[in-house]
């Protein structure tokens, strides 16, 4: 809906060459690069109004940004989304991102992320996948935890190799030298039995 009120052909105006494919990405074209053709279409809202029109869209958007601010203990705005898990999840079934909705119950606000193929086409397109947020928090909790575990326990072995390796570094050391001073020997008893056989 959104989409066809900001959408000029509304005030009559047909334009041409608003967006380019670069590279296979859809990259929009700079206003003074796009072809217009006033009063192209017959005008369903006038000029002035399909302008008011997008101011108050405006604002609504700047709403809604300013919805994506967290406000902290000392009162100072924190940049921080409202959906941590926003872009992250995906529809095991269809493939299809899983959109964050906002729904209260008994005055309680919760986050659930639902199949977006679901919420915008209903059972035709995909079957009602959802899950909380308190239920994604708990298994990334969990995770994080076990994965905590994993990163110490390596830490512990290694730390413990390490302590084992230096003290036998002496011992290593030692016998380095010994086997040095045996093949010295060996070398030198060689080099008798080959000038006793030249001689």
């Amino acid at each position: 809906m959104k989409n066809i009120l900001r959408a000029e052909a509304c005030a009559g105006v047909l334009v041409n060459h608003s967006s380019e494919h670069r590279n296979g990405k859809k990259l929009p074209v700079p206003a003074d690069e796009q072809l217009r053709h006033e009063s192209y279409f017959p005008a369903l809202v006038s000029r002035a109004e399909w302008e008011e029109v997008q101011r108050r869209l405006d604002e609504q958007t700047g709403k809604n940004k300013k919805r994506c601010f967290l406000e902290t203990t000392d009162g100072v705005a924190a940049n921080k989304p409202n959906h941590r898990y926003a872009g992250l999840l995906h529809c095991a079934a269809c493939g299809a991102p899983f959109v964050p909705m906002i729904r209260y119950w008994n005055v309680a606000r919760r986050v659930e992320y639902v199949c977006k193929s679901y919420h915008r086409l209903g059972k035709a397109a995909c079957s009602s996948h959802r899950i909380h947020e308190e239920t994604l928090n708990t298994q990334a909790e969990a995770c994080a935890a076990s994965l905590r575990e994993t990163m110490q326990t390596d830490l512990d072995r290694v730390n413990k190799l390490l302590k084992q390796s230096s003290l036998q570094a002496p011992n290593i050391q030692k016998r380095i030298a010994e086997l040095k001073a045996r093949a010295e020997q060996l070398e030198q008893e060689v080099d008798e039995i080959l000038m006793e056989k030249l001689r």
